[in-house]
């Protein structure tokens, strides 16, 4: 057996064997964004889209609106996810797209509560042990502040 023979000689493969494992986790790669739920255990509606926002963009995924805008409605959850899909379809037309403006607009939109809503949350607000007052005291803070932006907004 010579080696300078080529029709003997074994063939060599120039391919590594890791390297279909880095592809494939490159493209199984998924991005995580936290859900969305209620404005008392997600937090306001403007701030989860900022952060999340800011997630899909730290991700460095090429992603049209459209695609951050489903990825974005996947990670709401119940009545708020239809009633969000209901008016996205609405403002769809055939020859317009959808903008992450016209999300975050409808978001709010759906989201926003009124300043007697807001009253009435700080009516029913009582200390229990189960909390701290620090707690307290940021939940008071946060609903008087939303409380007094409402009354700017409608004057």
């Amino acid at each position: 057996m010579s080696l300078t023979n080529p029709q003997v000689a074994p063939e060599v493969s120039q391919k590594s064997p890791f390297v279909p494992m880095i592809n494939n986790f490159q493209a199984d790669k998924k991005l995580k964004i936290s859900e969305y739920i209620s404005e008392e255990k997600s937090g306001t509606a403007d701030e989860w889209l900022e952060s999340q926002l800011f997630m899909l963009t730290l991700s460095g995924t090429t992603m049209s609106e459209e695609q951050q805008i489903a990825t974005l409605l996947g990670a709401v959850k119940g009545d708020l996810q239809k009633q969000l899909y209901s008016e996205l379809q609405r403002k769809r037309t055939s020859e317009s797209k959808l903008s992450l403006s016209d999300f975050r607009e409808i978001l709010i939109k759906v989201t926003k509560k009124s300043s007697s809503e807001y009253s009435r949350i700080l009516d029913k607000l009582r200390f229990t042990g189960d909390i701290s007052v620090r707690d307290v005291y940021s939940q008071i803070y946060c609903l008087v502040k939303k409380l007094l932006k409402n009354g700017t907004d409608s004057m």
